[in-house]
């Protein structure tokens, strides 16, 4: 245990350095990027399938209801 006391005693006396002016737009612009290219990923990987999927269904129904007259009604909900 003494040596964690002195450990900190000696942090205790680093002095830290002074954080550069621009230093919070660097870290909110590196941030930025991640953050952007995250949910563009998370879009492209779930938004947009999911969108797709069900609108395609929907023109198909059209497309059906437009060539034979009849809407075709699915046995089962999604």
């Amino acid at each position: 245990m003494a040596t964690d006391s002195s450990f900190l005693d000696q942090l205790a006396d680093v002095e830290v350095p002074v954080a550069p002016p621009d230093f919070p737009r660097q870290v909110h612009h590196r941030l930025n990027h991640w953050l952007l290219g995250l949910h563009i990923g998370d879009m492209v990987a779930g938004a947009f399938p999911y969108a797709v999927q069900h609108f395609a269904r929907a023109v198909v129904g059209l497309v059906q209801l437009t060539l034979s007259g009849e809407y075709p009604v699915a046995d089962t909900e999604d």
